[in-house]
């Protein structure tokens, strides 16, 4: 046997890994799983972002089809073999995402869909009319991405109707499986996914760190880091802005004021949020925002698009944070006004942005999927 515990195998878990803040979902559920419990950890796909180390008893497949969502000989035999290992252990649920549930189809059991991004909805957003977004890209890879996006959403609508159980990960996202994907609403279970987080590794000082305004996360066009591009042309503050790959890099620092940096992504971003006092997300979609998440434990002064939904349930405006909408004209100058708080109003907003982010990482999350289910 290729595993030495003691103990029926009820679940088999699989997870996606090529999204940025999924990298610390998977951590957490590998921390969970040190222990032996009825449970078994059991795909994973895409892992260049994490490389979860070897351990007896985890199997990792890296998808061969990583950017071709078609149906190919190396997939059916990745399915057989995921097939074999679901009798081998006596698998009776499955707690997957769209990626992963093909691998599942047509096998004997249950499946529970654990939703981080939906991906359908999120295509339907407009796209933003920005130099950043512009690519030059052949004809035939447009149409190619194209099949491949609508394909995924094909693949996510099965996986949701398939689903005996659905985790959202915030009441937005429960909001928009009911509304958009027609869920229905007892199938659908919210568990925060903020405390997969490790406890604060730092602390902002908030009299020796500069005004600056830091983003850390991905530049896609759910982002919106174009409203950032801008908003270094009109203000005097440093503004930093982290996570971006080689080619945005590029276009960034072509459109970017001279007060603007761009950075590539970093593992360790904990250096980075120390550095500013305050912190900006402009994502006009965002299920939860796990990077807001970091900036709030450490103490920074956040600025998040209201539009965004799952930062309104992170932050409680005026409080421990502020929500304003990028979209409006006037949303520079309420950028400019928290600038210009004054050091009592920040040192009160600070504590309590930690104060909520305590709230937000103080329950287990492996342990409340597993219980939802």
């Amino acid at each position: 046997m290729f595993y030495s515990y003691d103990f029926f195998v009820s679940r088999i878990f699989s997870i996606i890994l090529n999204k940025g803040g999924m990298s610390d979902v998977a951590k957490a559920y590998l921390d969970y799983f040190e222990q032996p419990r009825d449970a078994y950890l059991f795909v994973f796909y895409d892992m260049r972002i994490f490389y979860p180390p070897e351990k007896e008893g985890v199997i990792f497949f890296n998808d061969p089809n990583l950017y071709n969502f078609s149906k190919s000989e190396q997939l059916e035999k990745l399915s057989a073999c995921v097939a074999q290992k679901v009798q081998e252990i006596g698998g009776k649920q499955v707690v997957c995402d769209f990626h992963t549930f093909r691998y599942f189809k047509g096998l004997p059991v249950e499946i529970i869909a654990d939703v981080h991004y939906l991906i359908k909805y999120a295509n339907c957003i407009a796209r933003p009319q920005h130099a950043l977004y512009q690519e030059d890209i052949p004809l035939r890879f447009q149409l190619r991405f194209s099949r491949e996006e609508a394909l995924k959403g094909k693949l996510e609508q099965e996986m949701l109707k398939s689903s005996l159980k659905i985790i959202a990960n915030s009441n937005y996202t429960k909001s928009l499986l009911e509304s958009y994907y027609k869920i229905e609403s007892d199938k659908i279970t919210t568990v925060p996914v903020g405390d997969v987080l490790d406890s604060p590794q730092v602390k902002i000082n908030l009299e020796n760190t500069s005004r600056s305004i830091l983003y850390h996360g991905r530049f896609n066009i759910h982002k919106r880091v174009d409203y950032l591009i801008d908003l270094g042309q009109k203000i005097e503050n440093e503004l930093i802005l982290c996570g971006a790959t080689e080619s945005t890099k590029i276009k960034a620092e072509a459109l970017s004021g001279s007060k603007t940096s761009v950075e590539l992504w970093q593992t360790d971003i904990n250096k980075k949020i120390q550095q500013s006092l305050f912190h900006i997300f402009p994502s006009h979609y965002e299920p939860w925002g796990l990077a807001l998440t970091k900036s709030m434990q450490a103490g920074g002064i956040c600025i998040a698009n209201e539009r965004g939904k799952g930062h309104c349930e992170q932050i409680d405006h005026g409080d421990n944070g502020f929500l304003i909408d990028f979209s409006k004209e006037d949303w520079v100058r309420n950028v400019e006004a928290i600038l210009n708080l004054n050091e009592s109003e920040i040192s009160r907003i600070s504590q309590a942005a930690m104060n909520k982010a305590v709230m937000l990482t103080s329950s287990n999350y492996c342990e409340n999927v597993f219980n939802s289910i």
